[in-house]
């Protein structure tokens, strides 16, 4: 078992499909993937940063992303690195042109997700975001994503 280290540009990938699935394709039934945003949580945001639905949104999808590239930072890191890593933090663009299929995001997602564990089993996800992460594979797998790509 090794721990491989996801790029900025997969992170960026990652987080535009799931935006292009999760939002821009909520209106979509065959087409959109539910990312599970609270809409209370939304509603405040939204209130309080005085930004769109969608804004808000794309932020939380991108807090998301964040929080599964540190983990997979602290994965590799812990294993191969040492006493003193040095953790990215990922700013995403507001949009890359390039949205994975489906199928595609699926095994990026399941590859990460195998990538925040350590060579010991060490998991570096957190539970919310591992739970999270679970029910968005799951929901994109019963999406047809087999059948359509």
């Amino acid at each position: 078992m090794s721990v491989a280290l996801f790029s900025r540009q997969e992170f960026q990938e990652i987080r535009d499909s799931i935006v292009y699935y999760a939002v821009d394709c909520e209106n979509n039934f065959y087409e959109r993937i539910w990312f599970g945003f609270n809409q209370s949580e939304v509603e405040k945001m939204t209130e309080f940063n005085k930004s769109s639905e969608r804004e808000v949104k794309e932020a939380m999808i991108g807090w998301f992303v964040k929080k599964l590239a540190i983990a997979n930072q602290c994965a590799f890191y812990y294993n191969y690195q040492g006493e003193n890593p040095v953790l990215e933090f990922p700013e995403f663009e507001n949009r890359s042109k390039s949205v994975l299929s489906k199928k595609e995001l699926f095994e990026k997602l399941s590859n990460l997700e195998y990538n925040c564990i350590d060579n010991n089993g060490n998991n570096f996800l957190p539970r919310e975001i591992e739970g999270k992460l679970k029910d968005l594979m799951l929901n994109i797998a019963s999406n047809k994503f087999l059948r359509e790509n």
